[in-house]
């Protein structure tokens, strides 16, 4: 074949255009796209490009929560959102604002209201990052509608729960999709806690401890909570209790 047979047939081949492109094929270079801003802008293209940047804006939710945006929650939990069914992980903070008189309240009933509209067994992540007691009616609600997740969080909670907690019909399914625990003790409750959530999850891939006894009450001595030479502390000893002798 002569170098101007080849020339001629690579001329002849049509041009790919991002519109001829499979769902398949835009959605991952979708995935590429790193600002939200531009994927919103992305949504306003076409009813196609909307559908497929929706899956993707949504997959993570990031909110801050105790402060005057709160009201806009309502908008954002609208019926006809059809990016909430691709919700996948949750993550909440409590916003910095100046007056925080009654602000754990009110993000709690905000973090109701959301847990009240999201769709069954969507999530695979829920985060409360602050270092602040949850809400144990919300934790509670949270298990009973979101029972696939594979990151469960145990922490400080403003009730004893787990009496509660493992009554309930859904305790063993919670666990089962589990691959991730992130435990962050601060008092022997929370301990407890965390070890029951061991216990029950089957395929544990991953375990992350951050504990902050500073606050304890009543208050536990450092040497009791750490391991020494000689034995393991009160953390090694309740979380991983069913394991020893190690």
């Amino acid at each position: 074949m002569s170098p101007s047979t080849v020339l001629s047939s690579t001329a002849e081949m049509p041009r790919t255009r991002f519109s001829n492109l499979s769902v398949d094929v835009k959605t991952l270079i979708v995935g590429h796209v790193p600002r939200p801003t531009d994927m919103v802008n992305l949504c306003l293209t076409n009813k196609q490009l909307h559908e497929i940047t929706v899956r993707q804006l949504y997959r993570i939710v990031s909110l801050d929560l105790g402060g005057p945006t709160d009201t806009k929650l309502s908008a954002f939990l609208k019926p006809k959102n059809i990016g909430l069914p691709h919700i996948r992980k949750i993550r909440l903070y409590l916003v910095n604002v100046m007056d925080r008189c009654n602000q754990q309240q009110q993000a709690h009933f905000a973090i109701r209201m959301l847990l009240e509209f999201l769709p069954e067994n969507i999530l695979e992540e829920f985060s409360w990052c602050p270092w602040a007691p949850f809400s144990a009616d919300n934790l509670l609600l949270l298990y009973k509608k979101q029972r696939r997740m594979k990151w469960l969080e145990a922490m400080t909670l403003d009730k004893e729960i787990l009496s509660t907690l493992e009554k309930q019909s859904y305790y063993t399914e919670v666990f089962q999709n589990t691959r991730k625990l992130a435990f962050y003790p601060e008092n022997r409750e929370t301990l407890d806690l965390c070890h029951a959530f061991l216990v029950k999850t089957p395929r544990v891939e991953d375990i992350i401890i951050h504990a902050n006894f500073e606050y304890a009450s009543p208050p536990i001595p450092e040497r009791e909570l750490q391991d020494s030479s000689t034995a393991p502390g009160l953390i090694t000893t309740t979380i991983f209790g069913h394991m020893q002798p190690f």
